[in-house]
């Protein structure tokens, strides 16, 4: 079985929708709606009243869990506290602590929202969103981007968005945090895996409630971009969340676990450079308890078990995204970013980030090879499932690079090494397609009989504004299917960078259509009209078509292809590219995928 290193995604994923993030903190609009008491409904920890918005009745900020505060950080979530007075539902809960643009967020986060058609007199299919922001930044309240409203009002469903805790404080191993093995909790509690414990008691929420709002519980689909897709692909691996959904949709997902020891030890005994022990030792630092790391480490060897967990659990949430040197780190990157070969925006940073979706045993495998996993279908939940990426999706993540975009404060205004930021481009979008669709589709295809479904979007009709070419820059890029998925291109069309308006709303009208369809029978086909192209399901057989591509009709519209891009694909494409040199080939090699590296080096 293959073994393939997922540090590249990691790395792009931690940027993923920080431009729609950035955006919604000063979009949206602000205006506090008013109860309505037709939409009172019961849940098992109390009575929640929402309000109506054209046809839909709507649940905002809904706790699915105890606050993590205190002694519940880093511990499973606990089930919400009871309460007996109806409970006003219209605005979103906070977003959970994040700090990629500034420290920002709640501890207290643990909230969902859910949109239903006010006629819901029959159980309506149930699709459960779970946003990106490479589980370090996002929220379930983007701005209106992952408004369900739509989806309620057009294609007769109930729409859930979650929080669900992020970086360090949703994600964490440190020994000195592990509870006794008799304790109730204690597999989930020791697990590490605190953000995807959420997502499960998000979807346990859902089961238990979901038909007090007009959902079926029998018939949940659960969807996902980015680290969202990651975190779906997660739950199709993780025996805890079998029987709690029963369809799946990744977008521009994959999935990396990583070993429970390395995200526990010191970097000198195999650990990771943002382990549980490096973070403890960066937290002392900060906190004035020491000036350097080896004197760090030698404090943390010297305290108790419960003087770290006391230490970690009452350390000031600033401190979590607070960097040692921030001015030298972002001095070291811009210069590296300046002078390094283009083809070389694949690098690995997962490694710099605090270790993300733990291979602890309980909550998701042991065993790291994911394809391995996903090659026996008694190891994995086997849903039909929806699997797709970005024609260009590294554009997002490539024209920040100075590298390759001329900047004026910062923000990339037109290109610069053309040549080079394309093909940068087309290498670093294939091996993500490969990673997050065809590999595990191929996988899949052979080891289970439910349907496996690809896609891949292709639209990038950006209108130019001023100097920028946003055709060039940024078409086709990482998480721009998001508004067509929703339906909610109002942002596109604010912002004039839409060529053609109509066109985009016929492509977004077919998109949401087929993720309907999805969602109440478990095949795309032809749509929830039945007048769209038949989407067939994924083929291992050579000439066969197997997935469906999205664009405007000016640019082939709705199709059908047979395109098909594995490791061994993207190889031969790189042997055969006269426009890199060898030494390039190889590096670019050994960063995508060591294991074939010498088929490229060797010459």
């Amino acid at each position: 079985m293959k073994k393939v290193i997922f540090g590249v995604l990691g790395f792009f994923l931690i940027l993923a929708l920080a431009i729609f993030w950035y955006v919604s903190r000063f979009g949206g609009d602000d205006s506090m709606p008013e109860v309505a008491q037709e939409t009172l409904r019961d849940t098992q920890s109390g009575p929640v009243v929402g309000f109506t918005d054209d046809a839909v009745n709507v649940w905002l900020g809904i706790p699915y869990a105890k606050p993590p505060l205190g002694d519940l950080r880093w511990r499973a979530p606990r089930e919400a506290d009871p309460w007996d007075t109806p409970r006003p539902a219209i605005t979103f809960g906070d977003e959970c602590p994040q700090g990629m643009m500034g420290a920002s967020g709640n501890e207290d986060c643990l909230y969902l929202n859910v949109w239903s058609p006010e006629s819901a007199a029959v159980a309506k299919p149930v699709m459960f969103f779970i946003h990106g922001g490479g589980n370090v930044i996002g929220s379930a309240d983007a701005g209106g981007l992952y408004d369900g409203h739509r989806f309620a009002a057009n294609h007769d469903v109930v729409l859930v968005s979650i929080n669900y805790r992020l970086g360090t404080l949703g994600w964490f191993s440190h020994p000195d945090l592990k509870v006794a093995e008799t304790e109730p909790l204690a597999a989930k509690d020791n697990s590490g895996n605190y953000g995807t414990l959420d997502i499960i008691a998000a979807l346990e929420w859902v089961q238990k409630n979901i038909h007090a709002f007009g959902g079926d519980p029998d018939n949940v689909t659960i969807f996902g971009e980015s680290a969202g897709g990651w975190n779906v692909m997660s739950m199709v691996v993780s025996p805890l969340a079998s029987g709690l959904y029963h369809k799946a949709i990744a977008q521009s997902g994959g999935l990396r676990l990583v070993d429970m020891d390395s995200a526990g030890r010191y970097v000198s005994d195999g650990g990771l450079p943002r382990s549980g022990r490096e973070e403890m030792n960066r937290l002392l630092q900060l906190h004035g308890k020491a000036g350097n790391p080896e004197e760090s480490k030698s404090i943390q060897n010297a305290m108790s078990s419960r003087e770290i967990a006391d230490f970690l659990r009452g350390s000031q949430l600033s401190k979590f995204f607070e960097p040692l040197n921030d001015a030298q780190e972002i001095e070291r990157d811009t210069e590296s970013e300046q002078t390094a070969p283009a083809p070389f925006i694949l690098w690995s940073g997962m490694d710099d980030m605090p270790p993300n979706l733990l291979a602890d045993g309980y909550v998701l495998p042991s065993n790291t090879d994911v394809f391995e996993v996903l090659s026996d279908s008694k190891k994995f939940n086997a849903t039909p499932i929806i699997l797709g990426s970005n024609k260009h999706e590294t554009k997002l993540f490539t024209l920040m690079n100075p590298w390759f975009t001329h900047r004026i404060f910062g923000l990339p205004v037109r290109l610069k090494n053309r040549d080079d930021y394309f093909q940068s481009v087309k290498y670093g979008s294939l091996y993500w397609k490969a990673l997050a669709v065809d590999e595990i589709a191929s996988v899949l295809t052979d080891s289970q009989q439910p349907g496996v479904y690809a896609y891949r979007f292709d639209w990038g009709n950006l209108s130019n504004f001023l100097t920028l070419d946003l055709q060039d820059l940024l078409g086709g890029a990482h998480a721009l299917e998001l508004p067509f998925v929703f339906g909610n291109l109002d942002l596109l069309e604010t912002a004039l960078v839409l060529a053609d308006q109509d066109a985009a709303r016929n492509l977004s009208d077919s998109m949401m259509s087929y993720w309907a369809e999805f969602a109440h029978t478990g095949n795309p086909s032809t749509g929830r009209d039945g007048e769209l192209t038949l989407w067939k399901p994924w083929s291992n057989a050579q000439e066969e078509e197997r997935q469906i591509i999205f664009d405007e009709a000016d640019y082939g519209g709705v199709r059908l292809s047979a395109d098909r891009v594995n490791f061994d694909v993207i190889v031969n494409e790189l042997i055969a590219d006269d426009a890199l040199d060898s030494e390039t080939k190889c590096e670019l090699s050994n960063r995508m995928f060591p294991h074939l590296s010498a088929r490229v080096c060797s010459g």
